[in-house]
């Protein structure tokens, strides 16, 4: 994925998840291109959050592939997204902080 596509994506994919999650602080979303075990494009999405709860909506969580694939094609882009979530403190345990 070239840098101009991987940064198109990437706007995308945000818009998508902060209008998902309204009440959650999102701090980093970052995407990488990858392939699955039956070869197939993955984007890879770790979404880095804050929010009064300590969680997100899971039933948001549920639905986010069916409002992210329509615009990831409208884009271009055909690789199935998986996503994961992790809070700041999470993220800081693991190393993937923005």
């Amino acid at each position: 994925m070239g840098e101009d596509v991987h940064d198109k994506i990437l706007q995308v994919i945000k818009e998508i998840v902060k209008s998902r999650f309204p009440d959650a602080n999102i701090l980093s979303v970052k995407v990488a291109a990858d392939e699955s075990s039956d070869g197939g494009r993955v984007l890879n999405v770790t979404v880095v959050f804050e929010s009064a709860s300590g969680s997100i909506d899971p039933h948001r969580a549920a639905g986010l592939i069916r409002h992210t694939r329509p615009k990831l094609r409208e884009a271009g882009e055909e690789a199935f997204p998986i996503f994961s979530f992790m809070t700041k403190s999470d993220a800081e345990i693991a190393g993937a902080a923005a």
